[in-house]
């Protein structure tokens, strides 16, 4: 049977017990992150961090199941000062970037690489003076081309495989080598802003 088939890890058997398919599964997410950390250069992160620092507001976009790692990365970096927002749906993002100037970062991710809309995005936001980064599996992807900066991770997927949680680990990890180098920069600050917004929170349940 053709592997295309498959909406699992075409290695795993139907009659196999859990903690065996436990175990394939943390062998590919471990593989995954070994192969991703191995392809980045040597700057790529550092330049990812500084752009990042320097932007007037990073924009992190994305769409289905890329959408959803924008939105928590944008989540995280405004937890320690970064004035970022999350946009998930076509028709915000243009408007985001018909209005996006000179010191805006837009954080495209994209699995495929190919996402006409958010293409279409990053095109207009740099058009408009804005830098763009982008994080994709696809090395000659659309996306990836049009950037400033490329961050590409090694997850690959059939079309039924889409939003494994291989390909999530994998722009989750890219997210968080850069989330902490800006700490690493910003050490004061960051933990300042965390604490701050940490308080903030807990006065909810009081």
């Amino acid at each position: 049977e053709s592997t295309k088939r498959y909406i699992i890890n075409s290695d795993i058997s139907p009659t196999e017990s859990s903690l065996v398919t436990g175990r394939k599964l943390l062998d590919a997410n471990i593989g995954t992150l070994e192969k991703t950390l191995a392809s980045l250069p040597e700057d790529c992160i550092e330049r990812c961090a500084d752009c990042m620092l320097e932007a007037r507001r990073p924009f992190f976009i994305g769409l289905g199941n890329s959408g959803f790692v924008a939105m928590d990365s944008a989540y995280k970096f405004y937890r320690i000062g970064l004035d970022s927002r999350a946009i998930d749906d076509s028709h915000t993002m243009m408007i985001m970037a018909s209005l996006a100037q000179k010191g805006d970062v837009v954080v495209a991710v994209s699995h495929s690489g190919a996402s006409e809309e958010v293409c279409r995005a990053i095109q207009l936001a740099k058009q408009n003076g804005a830098r763009a980064i982008a994080v994709t599996s696809d090395e000659a992807g659309r996306i990836g081309c049009l950037a400033d900066i490329q961050i590409t991770y090694e997850a690959k997927e059939s079309v039924l495989e889409t939003g494994s949680i291989t390909t999530k680990l994998a722009q989750f990890f890219i997210m968080d080598l850069i989330y902490t180098q800006i700490v690493k920069a910003i050490p004061g600050r960051a933990a300042e802003n965390k604490k701050k917004t940490a308080e903030a929170t807990a006065l909810l349940h009081k």
